[in-house]
């Protein structure tokens, strides 16, 4: 079974970028920089750096330059600087390349027309562009860490670094909903804090496959693929007999593109399911922790009552699982893609160390990893989770119709049936094949296109991006826009955590 929505790229851009190419920049590489963005090709995950396209920065990169500001040794922070200007040319390698792939024919012929080398036009007009990008990327590249050598003072050093930072340009998270009708909303609205239950009696059951992984390729080594597939989840569907909305929707599916280049439709193939997946890390006590994390997509949220606002095409749910210094899991995130119903829960034996070093919960909590976190929303953390002796598989509970992610468990005693998934990086959804091009389940702003809910319009007067909707990876904000889920010091900000976790 599958499910289609439509979405068609404007007729008239071979026109407009006529009319509108005396705006674009003078120089080929800026030129390239400013048609990705023009043509809503932006791979929303990567912030662009002002007049670097050498560079490419998310969360984790922003943080780390804040830090070599910090550093009081000038060979400490010129070091860290290089291994930071060569990990920000790696996510312009990526982010690039991605959005080159994706760039629609018309944009290829204006940026020919615009920025034209003497001599006949290449017979592939994309590789040919990217060749010169890079040539002037790289040369860039290699200019920017001959500075950082050339820095002899430790302030040089500082300053490259504070720089590089405040080059970064804004992010489709940048845009937070705020204000005194935010703060009426979150204030109506009571989430239950208690555990969860997990659904049934009817589930589906999905396993992931043995032998059907494709290669990780972006970032991750192959000792954390190694922990991404180890752990890579069971998840118990909750399937409801006789339901009033169509039998696939509570069915996990692969993302596909069905139609032509301009005129293409997102599908969710629910015969053939998927787990993507990625890794990334947190910073928890000065230490760095390996980040599992992995997203499943349905064809819908169906409509479970009358005129109801979060109802809309497409929906996704996410599992975050971070590890302790021994690579066991410790803490455990469920949320759905567009950032709402976060929840946290963490290993006892974490909870129980927590206990024995701050003694007891702080005033109002039950647990001693709980936080109360002044001028947020505090963060929900319904319940504990018993570790097994060896590692194994989570199971990772998810409701019908509303597809909440109900809580976690290892207890495996009354599984029946199963379907097999393949588990597949995340980097899929945004280089998805479609003909002879490639494009992404994720527009510019980082929203999945056409999945658009009613709350989000509703919401729209509070400053929020189109509430509701799903979004990309390295664009999800929590808790009503109050937290970044890709900060890399989220956990220690927003839970009590012991130290040598």
């Amino acid at each position: 079974m599958s499910h289609r929505y439509n979405f068609t790229k404007g007729s008239a851009a071979f026109l407009i970028a006529v009319i509108v190419g005396g705006c674009a920049p003078r120089h080929f590489a800026d030129g390239v920089a400013w048609e990705i963005r023009r043509s809503n090709t932006t791979n929303a995950a990567w912030q662009f750096v002002r007049d670097r396209h050498s560079l490419r920065l998310d969360s984790q990169l922003l943080d780390q330059l804040r830090h070599i500001e910090s550093l009081h040794d000038v060979e400490d922070a010129r070091g860290a600087l290089r291994e930071l200007i060569e990990t920000a040319f790696d996510g312009a390698r990526y982010a690039f390349d991605n959005e080159i792939d994706r760039l629609p024919d018309s944009s290829l012929e204006f940026l020919d027309r615009q920025y034209a080398a003497a001599g006949p036009t290449s017979n592939d007009l994309r590789e040919s562009i990217r060749r010169r990008f890079w040539l002037q990327a790289e040369l860039q590249h290699q200019r920017l860490q001959a500075s950082v050598v050339a820095a002899t003072a430790l302030e040089e050093v500082c300053a490259l670094a504070h720089n590089l930072a405040n080059a970064a340009m804004t992010s489709p998270k940048d845009r937070h909903g705020r204000g005194p009708l935010l703060a009426l909303v979150t204030a109506s609205i009571k989430e239950d804090r208690g555990p969860l239950d997990h659904g049934g009696p009817e589930v589906d059951v999905y396993r992931p496959e043995s032998d059907a992984y494709v290669d990780f390729a972006v970032s991750s080594s192959p000792a954390e693929t190694a922990l991404l597939r180890q752990y890579a989840p069971i998840i118990v569907q909750e399937r409801i007999a006789n339901a009033t909305y169509p039998p696939d929707t509570d069915l996990i599916g692969t993302v596909r593109l069905r139609g032509t280049e301009d005129r293409y439709k997102i599908e969710i193939e629910t015969s053939a399911p998927s787990v993507y997946g990625y890794v990334k890390h947190t910073w928890i006590n000065g230490q760095a922790h390996v980040q599992l994390t992995y997203t499943h997509w349905f064809p819908r949220h169906p409509a479970l009552k009358s005129l109801d606002t979060e109802a809309g095409e497409i929906e996704g749910a996410t599992l975050r699982i971070t590890l302790d210094h021994a690579n066991r899991p410790a803490i455990f995130e469920t949320v759905s893609n567009c950032g709402c119903y976060h929840r946290c829960y963490v290993a006892t034996s974490v909870e129980s160390a927590a206990c024995g070093e701050f003694g007891k919960p702080v005033d109002g909590k039950s647990l001693c990893t709980e936080r109360a976190i002044e001028g947020k929303m505090d963060w929900i953390v319904p319940e504990t989770v018993d570790l097994p002796d060896a590692p194994q598989r989570p199971l990772l509970f998810s409701r019908a119709g509303y597809h909440g992610l109900a809580g976690l468990s290892f207890d495996r005693s009354d599984l029946l049936g199963e379907h097999r998934y393949a588990l597949r990086p995340y980097e899929t959804l945004e280089r998805l094949p479609i003909r002879s091009a490639f494009r992404s389940m994720f527009g510019g702003d980082g929203l999945v296109h056409n999945a658009g809910r009613l709350e989000g319009f509703l919401l729209a007067p509070t400053g929020m991006l189109s509430a509701g909707q799903p979004r990309q990876r390295g664009t999800q904000l929590l808790h009503w826009d109050q937290y970044d889920f890709d900060d890399p010091h989220l956990l220690e900000h927003c839970l009590r955590l012991p130290s040598g976790l």
